[in-house]
């Protein structure tokens, strides 16, 4: 941890290292035990419904088109571009980036430019409301999967990367045995999740892959893999950089070109 700290700082993030005294100082609702912690100010949180809601709204402003409901039935190079075929009808592109998610396997495979990224199920859970401000930075484990924070409304949000699964139409289904694991961890960590009621429990896809996979196929030209982990953090500068390079510009670093696989 304190080597995680030292990289953040390097790179400029307020992040610092807590004992166990400055920890329970700043966090009394902890669990007892805890050796310390590493402290970041500005992590944050935000709410998936409002965050993407507002980037819809951003992007509509900017003049993008989008088609909902309109799934890449094929994609093909033809001449100097691509077409695509939708349930909206065809759509040619001089330039296409592949930013499908768990998905973009699929889409890769199209254009005879396989990458290595395979669907995974991950499943969240929410509480009832509890006492408002109990829990207001997000708090991670160490040595355990968890995630926790709290709404505006008070209500917790335990996650922490816990499998789901898919059933056998492709669905994601949620595990019992993932949702007990998610709240014993979580209750060795807060107490005061003790007696709150579980509201609902949910899941969703997310990608496996074994880095990120960013910029242009050497394979298939014009084509740009945007492949990453953690969306909300880095899909603002994997946009930047993939826009950089559309432009021409240097783009992504090398060392996630999918030219490696």
């Amino acid at each position: 941890m304190a080597d995680k700290v030292a990289m953040e700082r390097d790179f400029g993030v307020n992040s610092t290292l807590l004992g166990a005294n400055e920890l329970y100082d700043r966090a009394p609702w902890l669990a007892p035990g805890f050796a310390g912690a590493a402290f970041c100010p500005e992590e944050g949180q935000m709410d998936p419904l409002r965050g993407v809601s507002a980037v819809l709204r951003l992007a509509r402003a900017a003049g993008v088109t989008i088609l909902p409901r309109s799934p890449v039935q094929s994609l093909v190079r033809e001449d100097a571009g691509f077409t695509a075929t939708t349930p909206a009808g065809r759509i040619r592109a001089g330039h296409v980036v592949n930013a499908a998610g768990p998905w973009a396997g699929t889409v890769a495979d199209m254009l005879g430019a396989p990458i290595p990224v395979r669907t995974t199920v991950q499943q969240v859970i929410a509480t009832e409301p509890a006492a408002s401000g109990l829990l207001r930075p997000l708090v991670l484990h160490a040595g355990r999967h968890l995630s926790l924070k709290q709404g505006d409304s008070g209500h917790l949000i335990l996650g922490g990367a816990w499998p789901g699964e898919l059933d056998a139409l492709g669905r994601p289904r949620n595990l019992r045995a993932s949702i007990e694991g998610n709240l014993w961890v979580a209750r060795s960590v807060l107490p005061a999740l003790a007696g709150l009621h579980v509201i609902r429990a949910w899941s969703g896809v997310n990608v496996a892959i074994p880095g990120p996979i960013l910029g242009e196929d050497p394979r298939v030209p014009g084509l740009f893999h945007a492949v990453t982990y953690n969306g909300w953090t880095l899909a603002p500068v994997i946009g930047r950089l993939l826009a950089e390079a559309l432009r021409g510009g240097k783009g992504p670093p090398s060392v996630f070109s999918p030219g490696r696989f």
